[in-house]
């Protein structure tokens, strides 16, 4: 009864971390201008796009995505929940496409006001920001929300 009732304990504390370590991610935006076509993209859309394995649009418009620093907490979560990797592995995975003589990595820009203005300019561009940074230049076509991607 006493292994039963620590066992349980335990089962509880560990929910309670899990979502206590949740409750303060933020919850991302990936944003287009306004005047793009595109209205909705999922994981494995936006994977090829950031690692520029997929480089145009449906509608052959070119696509630019930019990425906030690597020191960024906003990037990092980004890329474990889209990439599927950890900072370390993001790095070794553009050293090895440096190497070989592949396409450059997304543009990186130093802040999410930057990432907002760049992509309501460029009908091509995609970027990501906290969704409480966004407004009406850009249209939000996904969110990175609790280790998900999901719908806008």
């Amino acid at each position: 009864m006493v292994r039963r009732k620590l066992l349980l304990g335990c089962v509880a504390v560990a929910l309670c971390w899990t979502d206590f370590s949740r409750a303060g991610e933020e919850i991302i935006a990936v944003i287009v201008s306004r005047s793009s076509p595109i209205s909705t993209l999922g994981k494995e859309d936006l994977r090829p796009i950031y690692l520029t394995t997929k480089t145009v649009w449906a509608n052959g418009q070119g696509i630019e995505p930019f990425n906030l620093p690597e020191t960024s907490s906003l990037r990092t979560n980004f890329d474990s929940v889209v990439l599927g990797m950890n900072p370390d592995e993001v790095a070794r995975y553009w050293i090895d496409r440096r190497i070989r003589g592949d396409v450059r990595p997304p543009r990186k820009v130093q802040s999410a006001g930057t990432v907002l203005s760049l992509v309501a300019k460029s009908e091509g561009a995609i970027g990501y920001v906290p969704l409480s940074d966004v407004n009406a230049s850009v249209k939000v076509i996904a969110r990175v929300e609790g280790g998900q991607v999901k719908a806008p």
